[in-house]
């Protein structure tokens, strides 16, 4: 796909960042920020494209040079430290929603041009689609697993690991080129297969099977990595507090607020407060979509 884009987009190098994995033409990039993975953190608060949507601008696609001048871009720490050893001068960004609570960043770039108007709407039409391929590759280990465990067809088990992502019908049929008409009817076989009436007792289903963790560590870090996060990053890329991250993966592991209040000698009420700040940051709507995360491999 990233040798795709280079070839479509007409760029030197293209990338894909997965907190914290990133992956490349130029495998240059990720080496060099595997080597120092603190540095690279530390300077990830200051990417132009990153803190943009970070702080509320629209995941859309965009140019570094449309959020900050090329000189100021130059005074980057980021810059010095990665970009310009890489010969990133430019760079043309894409963060895309896989699921309701994971998002995946395309990078291109290039070292002696800015990227136009047309590239940048090239990209914008091919985001949907590299969604979609993304979608359906994570699914497709959870799939293998669903299809054995509760007997369900190949495309009933695709169905269900999407559904258990927290996508809607229309999300699941985009991303498998069905109808949602289709998807209704694997729907309503998968339930029947699980012995339940609705997505979300399907969800609880499967939470149920999910094993436990053996130890508090393990609580905590599981539901983070599952979202696709090294949870010793959590704070750089969602703003969450150590506590907001505690509070999260223990209510993502299926404990009441009492028994979190428990586990954390903190009153019920305060992990609510905890809770309302955790769902309004990884924008998530509420317990059911935290509990999802439980699930989401």
């Amino acid at each position: 796909m990233l040798a795709g884009l280079v070839r479509l987009i007409g760029c030197e190098s293209a990338l894909c960042t997965h907190y914290p994995s990133t992956t490349a033409t130029d495998p240059q990039i990720p080496l060099a920020r595997r080597r120092e993975p603190e540095l690279w953190q530390q300077c990830l608060r200051d990417h132009p494209t990153v803190s943009y949507w970070n702080h509320g601008g629209v995941y859309a696609v965009v140019r570094i040079s449309d959020v900050v001048r090329q000189r100021a871009y130059h005074r980057l720490p980021i810059y010095a430290e990665f970009f310009r050893p890489a010969g990133v001068e430019y760079k043309l960004d894409a963060r895309v929603r896989v699921t309701p609570h994971v998002s995946v960043d395309f990078g291109c770039a290039r070292g002696s041009r800015d990227f136009s108007d047309r590239d940048r709407v090239l990209l914008a039409a091919l985001s949907p689609y590299i969604a979609a391929l993304l979608r359906r590759c994570e699914a497709t280990d959870q799939a293998a697993r669903l299809q054995d465990d509760f007997g369900l067809s190949r495309r009933e088990a695709e169905v269900l690991a999407l559904l258990s992502r927290g996508l809607r019908n229309d999300e699941i049929a985009a991303t498998l080129f069905l109808a949602s008409g289709t998807v209704e009817k694997h729907l309503e076989h998968v339930y029947a297969k699980l012995d339940v009436s609705s997505r979300m007792l399907a969800a609880a289903r499967l939470r149920e099977l999910a094993p436990s963790p053996d130890r508090e560590a393990a609580i905590v870090a599981d539901p983070l990595l599952r979202l696709g996060v090294d949870p010793t990053v959590v704070s750089t890329i969602y703003g969450l507090t150590d506590r907001e991250r505690e509070v999260l993966a223990l209510a993502a592991a299926g404990y009441s607020n009492a028994r979190i209040g428990a586990e954390l000698s903190l009153a019920s009420g305060t992990i609510k407060k905890h809770l309302e700040h955790v769902y309004a940051k990884l924008g998530v709507r509420g317990r059911a979509e935290a509990a999802a995360l439980r699930i989401v491999s």
